[in-house]
């Protein structure tokens, strides 16, 4: 099931929901600090934006310091990225 981004009130309720988390998370939230975000919380998270069509470098997860928004920030380029890719060079 893809999941589409539109805003990142959009992004942050589909991470709540597919990572059953109790709350809504904010953009300022950092994933290790505030989210308490483990690596197998970062692997289920890297798993759910890929659903989002969006291709980020498991590396990007691991930053220390990340934010949701940065995240956010950075699928929302790869999906433009990739959209705009399709677009240009359709056979």
């Amino acid at each position: 099931m893809a999941i589409q981004i539109r805003s990142f009130d959009n992004f942050a309720s589909a991470i709540a929901r597919e990572l059953e988390l109790a709350s809504v998370p904010r953009r300022p939230d950092r994933l290790r600090n505030e989210l308490s975000f483990d690596s197998l919380a970062l692997f289920e998270l890297y798993v759910v934006i890929s659903e989002m069509g969006a291709v980020v470098e498991p590396e990007v997860l691991a930053e220390p310091g990340l934010t949701l928004g940065d995240l956010y920030d950075r699928v929302t380029v790869a999906v433009i990225d990739r959209d705009v890719a399709n677009t240009l060079y359709r056979p």
